[in-house]
């Protein structure tokens, strides 16, 4: 098996990565021939360069073998057991649409899902993982702004009012106070989307019959993640080796 410290197979060889699987051949057999121990007893570096050209030839040999070792360089050993294939593959990125946030218990959980743990395992790296969420108070009286006359109904006019929310209240739900008292906001809700409130909009005065309130989401920007329809979408810095190799890392996301 070869070694762990990185070596240029194909200089080993005293070839270049363009040789063929025949120039391959025939350098090994003249120098395997050329460090035998059988032809140099007793000489140290002369075994140690014929373990050197054996390990070359194991590889450069190899089709599958090479065509890793081109690829990944002094990586191409880990790379080939990690699972790593370069390319995206669809199988192994789902589809998260339509995502059902009532399955988690918190927003903890949800995010902790997504790191790829189970909330409150015991230990281990997850217990460097802690969600903190932003709280802000929105401008204007319990986060709504100011109302805006929307289409007319037979019973009245509509109003419409723009509520924003953290990520948090978004997924959780939450309620905001008006003026005739608390408001639920269902858990997640998009950006954009609207909650009817029936009988709360304008009077009409010949009928004395009220239109309805339509509240219209918005959400915070998150200091981590990117809401994208359903789909929450993070970016995190990673190394060249970290990408091939694979490797656990801290996320800081408070």
């Amino acid at each position: 098996m070869p070694t762990t410290d990185y070596k240029d197979y194909y200089s080993v060889l005293g070839l270049t990565k363009n040789s063929s699987a025949d120039e391959i051949k025939k350098a090994y057999r003249r120098l395997a021939r050329k460090y035998h121990p059988d032809m140099n007893p007793g000489n140290k570096a002369a075994e140690t360069r014929f373990k050197e050209v054996n390990e070359a030839y194991e590889v450069l040999s190899d089709p599958e073998k090479r065509q890793k070792y081109d690829r990944f360089g002094q990586y191409w050993h880990q790379a080939g057991n990690s699972g790593w294939s370069g390319t995206t593959n669809s199988a192994n990125n789902p589809d998260v649409s339509g995502f059902d946030f009532s399955q988690f218990a918190s927003f903890d959980e949800f995010i902790n899902s997504l790191l790829g743990r189970a909330a409150g395992s015991p230990g281990g790296a997850g217990s460097r993982y802690s969600y903190r969420t932003n709280q802000s108070k929105s401008p204007g009286y319990g986060g709504f702004e100011d109302f805006t006359s929307s289409s007319s109904s037979p019973g009245g006019s509509n109003l419409e009012t723009k509520v924003t929310l953290t990520l948090s209240e978004a997924f959780h739900g939450t309620q905001r106070r008006m003026a005739g008292g608390e408001v639920s906001i269902p858990p997640g809700v998009k950006p954009g989307s609207k909650i009817r409130i029936r009988g709360q909009g304008q009077v009409d005065p010949y009928t004395q019959q009220r239109g309805d309130l339509y509240l219209i989401v918005d959400i915070q920007p998150h200091n981590f993640f990117k809401l994208d329809g359903d789909n929450l979408i993070c970016e995190i810095p990673i190394t060249p080796d970290e990408l091939v190799l694979g490797a656990s890392i801290q996320v800081s996301y408070s």
